[in-house]
């Protein structure tokens, strides 16, 4: 049986030189004010994008578990239509209800997962959710 010679990908999941296109722009051979051009759009691209995972909203029904009360609470992620009006809708603020204390806002809900004072269970989209960390990764946070 003959031998096959293994390959390893140099190439990293998350490279920005693959994400962005950069290995092409670098050798295309661009003039330098088409070169300017190109590394501006590339800039806005990066800009949209930070924008848009700082006004990262979750999934309405998102179960969240809120480990800075005792006992800890469960509660749901509503729509943010339920936001309360004083709260800008891109400043990290969530609305939720639970049981024991109905309907309010959540500020900071993408950093309090980050810190662990909440707990991501489930989600809509992707399901059961194994810790804050897989959350984090699945939607890119």
């Amino acid at each position: 049986m003959p031998r096959m010679k293994k390959t390893i990908s140099t190439t990293k999941p998350n490279d920005p030189y693959k994400k962005y296109g950069l290995k092409n722009i670098a050798e295309s051979g661009l003039s330098k004010e088409d070169l300017l051009i190109a590394l501006k759009d590339l800039v806005d691209l990066v800009k949209n994008e930070t924008n848009e995972k700082r006004s990262f909203y979750p999934e309405e029904g998102t179960a969240f578990c809120d480990k800075s009360l005792s006992p800890a609470q469960l509660s749901i992620v509503e729509s943010k239509d339920n936001l309360s009006a004083i709260f800008d809708h891109n400043d990290g603020h969530v609305a939720f209800f639970n049981q024991e204390n109905g309907s309010g806002d959540f500020s900071n809900w993408v950093q309090s997962i980050r810190e662990g004072l909440i707990e991501i269970i489930w989600c809509p989209v992707h399901g059961r959710i194994l810790n804050n960390d897989h959350y984090i990764e699945l939607w890119g946070l």
